[in-house]
């Protein structure tokens, strides 16, 4: 079996049993602040193919993101409403297919937020990594149960924000991180972003590249690890970056935090 690619393997064991311990916390957070807000009926988004629901949870991911402030960017994502309706329904079809694997289900749902075999930005200009890959997350990750979602979560990719960077690398954007220094990596955001293709056989398929690599590897740790929840249990370290990370006065955002333990800020 393979070696676990992680510096510090017992420390991401440790991690994700935090994290598993405060889902709940988390949980709430998105129902309250983000669902409810948005009058999005997240549970039944999929089983229903309720697809005014998808758009306004893709219309959360979009606008809540540095590239949904911008006026430009938000006017295009606006008058493409109708394609936008187009591509969500086939994505709520492709997670419904039974006739597809997981991989290949996901694969095909995340291309539709992105071009195939193009190298010029998603489907629409501000969404990218990020973006596509929360909006899926959600969608599956909140929604009821349906045959093959097992399968499907450890899938999952995890949105790679800033917050969840600096806590997962020692290295973001040519700063040094100290936080939980899960991989010895050296990672540029803006480099971040997927490119899709069709394989021999017509089936889309994601090209190999830095962030690509270093989603697979993730996945491959938690196999080896024999760690039992999929590996999207990571998204969950943007919660921990937003609100104790960013609310630090001194060190009273440290003092708080449930995952202090294992953070190098708590040796300093």
């Amino acid at each position: 079996m393979d070696a676990p690619y992680t510096s510090n393997p017992q420390r991401l064991v440790r991690t994700v049993r935090v994290l598993s311990q405060k889902k709940q916390i988390v949980d709430d957070y998105y129902k309250h602040f983000i669902f409810r807000p948005y009058k999005i009926d997240i549970k039944r988004c999929i089983v229903d193919s309720r697809i005014e629901d998808a758009k306004r949870l893709l219309d959360f991911c979009f606008t809540s993101r540095q590239g949904g402030q911008n006026k430009t960017l938000l006017s295009e994502y606006q008058k493409n409403a109708k394609n936008i309706r187009g591509n969500l329904k086939r994505i709520l079809e492709k997670i419904l297919n039974g006739q597809d694997d997981a991989q290949s289900k996901y694969n095909s749902s995340l291309s539709l937020l992105h071009p195939i075999e193009s190298s010029n930005g998603s489907l629409l200009k501000g969404i990218g990594q990020k973006i596509s890959t929360m909006f899926i997350k959600f969608l599956i990750y909140y929604s009821d149960d349906f045959p093959g979602k097992d399968q499907l979560l450890k899938e999952l990719f995890i949105p790679f924000d800033t917050h969840v960077l600096n806590l997962l690398f020692s290295k973001v954007n040519g700063e040094k991180s100290n936080r939980l220094k899960l991989y010895h990596e050296d990672v540029n955001q803006a480099s971040l972003r997927y490119d899709f293709r069709r394989d021999e056989e017509g089936s889309i398929v994601i090209k190999s590249n830095k962030l690509f690599e270093l989603q697979k590897k993730i996945q491959n740790d938690f196999r080896v690890l024999k760690i039992e929840k999929p590996p999207i249990i990571l998204d969950y370290l943007w919660y921990v970056g937003r609100f104790y990370c960013r609310i630090r006065l001194k060190d009273s955002g440290c003092k708080i935090c449930f995952l202090i333990e294992e953070c190098e800020n708590g040796s300093c």
